[in-house]
């Protein structure tokens, strides 16, 4: 979704709305954690000041993403939502002013990569499969999981039994 700053004017202070539906490229964008992103729709407004000659972005992102599960590495569809409210300016001199500012160096504005950021910032740290979990598991050893492993029975190491007949003094 590019914007050209001439269209921009001729907006003349009202709002252009956008409905778009979108689709990445996640080959090109390499990422190591996003496998798939799916159903990607914006919708929201932008309005230009020319006198300040800033645009302003009001979007809403959703879609679904797929992650691999922080256990099994399975694929996991994630439903997302980003709301965006941004700031964007054609003056270098707000650079400085004002960090809150996105400032663009040439006469257009490039939603997708914005877009995409948000869409990142949206990504889990964990994710799991819903259902029944099936963990890994090898020979000598197995993921268990917090309540599996709460329940348990306490086993003390043979080797350590002994401590257990050990009187401190006072």
């Amino acid at each position: 979704m590019i914007f050209k700053r001439q269209d921009l004017r001729l907006l003349n202070g009202n709002t252009q709305y956008i409905e778009e539906k979108l689709v990445f490229d996640l080959t090109s964008l390499k990422h190591d954690v996003l496998r798939q992103l799916e159903n990607v729709e914006v919708n929201g407004q932008l309005n230009y000041d020319n006198q300040a000659d800033h645009a302003y972005l009001n979007l809403t992102i959703t879609g679904d993403m797929t992650l691999p599960d922080s256990l099994t590495n399975e694929d996991v569809l994630v439903p997302f939502e980003s709301v965006v409210s941004e700031i964007i300016s054609f003056n270098e001199s707000d650079d400085e002013e004002n960090p809150d500012i996105l400032v663009v160096k040439s006469d257009f504005i490039d939603l997708n990569p914005l877009i995409f950021t948000h869409i990142l910032s949206e990504i889990p740290l964990k994710v799991e499969k819903e259902g029944k979990k099936i963990y890994p598991k090898g020979e000598g050893w197995e993921v268990l999981s917090e309540e599996h492993f709460q329940n348990q029975e306490k086993k003390i190491d043979p080797r350590l039994a002994k401590l257990k007949e050990f009187k401190f003094e006072e």
